[in-house]
């Protein structure tokens, strides 16, 4: 099933990522994990993405002069910036894993906002479908790099338990480079159209 209107799928995010950060702030509340922070810190950031993402889909009903697309795209432009500061955070991250100044938590519980995310995203992911539009696009974009830090995350709780603790890091890294090369190449297609629509274009 995929759901055509963005501005529903988006509201619906945003709702989602609010009740996931206070899950997962509560998490690092309880058993100090700094991985669950780090979440935690993304799920905020998808809330502020979900928002603008909302706006610019229902400015241009109040100002004429904003076309919908070109909304979109400045909305897509900036989830990107989003999604880009996200791979860095991985990469950062990662680093401080193999440097050695990562803390590790092991409280089976703390898997239950890890795993709740990781489904929760990838049904977002699974309603965005493939329309096109700018907003979709940056949508199906964010939810799929958050289903692929949470596995990460996920995977690194179970290497850590197995003795392994860097693993994750490791596979973070190009992870990392994916997410950025992912929101810059969307921040580029984005800017672009962002410019064919400015006046006097």
């Amino acid at each position: 099933m995929h759901i055509r209107n963005a501005s529903i799928l988006a509201g619906m995010a945003a709702i989602g990522s609010v009740l996931l950060a206070g899950g997962l702030w509560l998490a690092h509340h309880e058993w100090g994990s700094e991985l669950a922070l780090a979440q935690a810190s993304d799920s905020a950031m998808d809330v502020l993405g979900g928002i603008l993402l909302l706006v610019a889909l229902t400015a241009h009903r109040w100002w004429a002069g904003l076309g919908r697309e070109r909304m979109e795209s400045c909305a897509a432009l900036a989830l990107s910036v989003l999604a880009i500061l996200l791979g860095v955070e991985v990469a950062q991250g990662s680093v401080q894993v193999l440097r050695g100044a990562g803390v590790v938590v092991l409280d089976g519980l703390l898997l239950v906002p890890f795993l709740a995310k990781v489904l929760f995203k990838a049904w977002v992911w699974s309603l965005c479908g493939d329309s096109g539009s700018p907003a979709m696009t940056a949508l199906k974009l964010d939810a799929r790099n958050d289903v692929l830090v949470g596995l990460v995350a996920t995977m690194g709780f179970f290497a850590a338990r197995l003795g392994s603790p860097s693993v994750d890091a490791w596979v973070a890294l190009p992870l990392a480079a994916y997410i950025i090369w992912g929101g810059v190449d969307l921040a580029r297609e984005n800017l672009n159209q962002v410019r064919a629509r400015a006046p006097g274009h």
